[in-house]
């Protein structure tokens, strides 16, 4: 639970939406009580506007299309076989090895990287990335796109968040 929101209001044919998620909202869809899917990008804090009807087909594809533009890569400097990154975590891996029982004891195997996490396959999963459908949402839910993360902490002053993508899934 959180105090920041989507305020959604049906008008017409339309869904009136007040963004108070606390961050620019860059794409955003909506599911009414009766399945009807509404959508809409580019909306700043505080701003109300409204959502246009949107074909599910082509909702999951805009969301898809935004979680592929930003999937996270390995930097350069860290990919490949022969870098400095892979060699440090064959050492560590080496060291695991000889002391517990089983590759998966730490969680990490030959084949994880960086771009595996829960985080990364629940988006793929809402994106239809995984092989599903994509955006199977519940009656009166919302699933928005931000670049910055309106609850994220960094824990010091005068950080400033860059090429940051955020989803984030609620109910209304």
């Amino acid at each position: 639970k959180s105090p920041l929101r989507l305020e959604l209001q049906p008008v017409r044919e339309r869904m009136r939406v007040k963004n108070e998620l606390g961050a620019r909202i860059e794409y955003v869809v909506v599911v009414d009580d009766t399945n009807n899917m509404f959508a809409g990008e580019k909306l700043n804090t505080g701003e109300v506007g409204f959502l246009q009807p949107a074909k599910w087909s082509d909702a999951v594809s805009r969301f898809r299309k935004q979680v592929t533009a930003n999937s996270p890569q390995t930097p350069d400097a860290l990919a490949g076989e022969n870098s400095n990154y892979s060699e440090m975590q064959r050492r560590q891996w080496q060291v695991y090895r000889g002391r517990y029982s089983g590759p998966r004891y730490w969680g990490y195997d030959n084949e994880d990287s960086l771009q595996t996490n829960l985080a990364s396959e629940a988006i793929a999963t809402l994106a239809g990335v995984a092989g599903g459908e994509g955006l199977t949402l519940p009656p009166r839910s919302y699933v928005a796109v931000t670049a910055t993360g309106p609850e994220v902490v960094f824990g010091m002053d005068g950080v400033n968040e860059e090429a940051s993508f955020h989803v984030i899934v609620g109910r209304w």
